[in-house]
C-alpha cells in the first residue's frame, strides 16, 4: 500500500485525498440517512389499526405526530384538514430527502476527480517520455501510470455505492410518502367523521 501512494505524484495525491474526503462525507450522509429512514419507525402499529386510539400514539413516529397535529387542530373540516395534512407531509418529506443532494454531489464529483487524477497521470507519462535528451525517464512513467490507475479506481470506487445508497435511499422515502398519505387520509376520515 505504501508503494502506491508513494508511487503517485503529488498532484494525483490531491486528488487522491479529495476522492478520499468524498467517501468519509459520503458514508457519514449514507449511514445517517440509513439509520433515519430504514431504522426509525414511519408509520406505528397504533395508526396502522383499524381504529386509531389518539391516547395511545407515540410522538417519536412520523405517523402519530401527524394524528396528533390534526387532531389538535380542532376541525372537522375534510379539505381544511387535508391541506393541513398536506402541508405537514411535505415538512416530513423535506426532512427525509435532506443529505441527498450531498450523495448526488459526490456521486458526480468522485468519478471527476478520478479522472483529473488520470489526466495528471497522463501528464506524468507524456513528461517522462519527452525527458532530458530525448530519453524516457522510466520512474516518472510508472509513476503517472500508477497516478491514473489509482486515482480512476478510488474515483469509481467511491461513486458506485454512493449510487446505489442513494437509490435505495430514494426509493425507501417513495414508500414512507405512499405508507403516511395512506394513514394521513384514514386520520382525516376518523377526524372528521
Amino acid at each position: 500500500m505504501n508503494e502506491l501512494i508513494s508511487s503517485l505524484s503529488p498532484l494525483g495525491l490531491t486528488f487522491l485525498i479529495s476522492i478520499l474526503a468524498c467517501s468519509i462525507i459520503g458514508l457519514t450522509v449514507s449511514l445517517y440517512k440509513f439509520y433515519k429512514l430504514f431504522l426509525n419507525k414511519a408509520v406505528s402499529p397504533t395508526c396502522e389499526a383499524a381504529t386509531i386510539n389518539f391516547e395511545q400514539l407515540n410522538p417519536e413516529v412520523y405517523s402519530d405526530q401527524l394524528a396528533l397535529y390534526l387532531k389538535n387542530q380542532n376541525s372537522k373540516d375534510k379539505s381544511q384538514l387535508t391541506a393541513l395534512a398536506e402541508a405537514k407531509g411535505r415538512s416530513y418529506v423535506l426532512a427525509w430527502e435532506s443529505g441527498l443532494n450531498v450523495l448526488e454531489v459526490i456521486v458526480t464529483i468522485a468519478p471527476l476527480l478520478g479522472l483529473l487524477g488520470t489526466a495528471s497521470g497522463l501528464l506524468g507519462v507524456f513528461l517522462g517520455i519527452g525527458g532530458e535528451g530525448g530519453e524516457a525517464n522510466n520512474a516518472e512513467i510508472a509513476s503517472g501510470i500508477s497516478t491514473a490507475l489509482i486515482t480512476t479506481i478510488a474515483g469509481l470506487g467511491v461513486a458506485v455505492p454512493i449510487v446505489i445508497f442513494h437509490s435505495s435511499f430514494v426509493r425507501k422515502i417513495e414508500i414512507l410518502k405512499s405508507e403516511l398519505e395512506q394513514i394521513g387520509a384514514k386520520i382525516i376520515q376518523q377526524i372528521s367523521a
